[in-house]
């Protein structure tokens, strides 16, 4: 489930034109001059800043909560975005580039009861896949777990605390130092379509839509 983020035109007649190109920087990428994608996952573009720097999309681009639409301060947000990807190189220098990611614990849970049953439920997957000849994702989520298969996670602690300050969870820190790039690249292209927008003859026309 993803927030998809437009840029949109206002035209003279009141319509709405969309704006959407590939980035010069990183033609390939799912971000686009013009179009963002922040998921509500914890692989998404908001999810890892907000835990790495404190930054989100929101937050640049000065968002309320419940607005769909927003005309930004559009030199402010590029001024943002400047500090966000300084604010982002740091902490992939100081920290090797660690993220995190949650696992809660139900209260009601019916796994397994010791380690053998856990052995058991995980030895099902790799059966799973094995039968599936090895297709699918590589990292998953089921009723039973979650699941790592292909390059191995580097795990590198489990923090026990809460979330909404009542329901248990358990925070896995770990390496993801090969995982910034995409990120940083996605701030890259945020900045191009803030200087796309600059660079109009009107910018005032400009405004952002956000899917939900």
């Amino acid at each position: 489930m993803g927030l998809d983020v437009y840029l949109i035109r206002k035209t003279e007649d009141g319509k709405e034109e969309s704006v959407e190109e590939a980035s010069s920087l990183y033609p390939d990428h799912l971000f686009k001059v013009g179009y963002f994608r922040s998921s509500y996952n914890e692989a998404g573009l908001d999810s890892v800043l907000q835990a790495a720097i404190g930054v989100t999309l929101y937050s640049i681009f000065a968002r309320e909560i419940g607005e769909y639409e927003v005309r930004p301060d559009w030199r402010a947000a590029l001024a943002a975005t400047e500090i966000a990807l300084g604010a982002l190189d740091g902490f992939v220098d100081q920290t090797g580039g660690i993220r995190v990611m949650s696992e809660d614990i139900s209260l009601e849970a019916t796994g397994p009861g010791n380690a053998s049953g856990a052995l058991t439920l995980f030895r099902a997957q790799q059966d799973r896949r094995k039968e599936q000849g090895q297709t699918g994702a590589d990292c998953y989520s089921t009723g039973g777990g979650t699941f790592f298969f292909g390059e191995p996670v580097k795990l590198l602690a489990i923090i026990q605390g809460k979330t909404f300050g009542r329901f248990p969870v358990h925070y896995l820190v770990y390496d993801g130092s090969d995982s910034y790039d995409w990120y940083r690249q996605a701030l890259e292209i945020v900045r191009e379509t803030i200087q796309y927008v600059i660079a109009r003859p009107d910018p005032e026309k400009y405004l952002l839509h956000w899917s939900g």
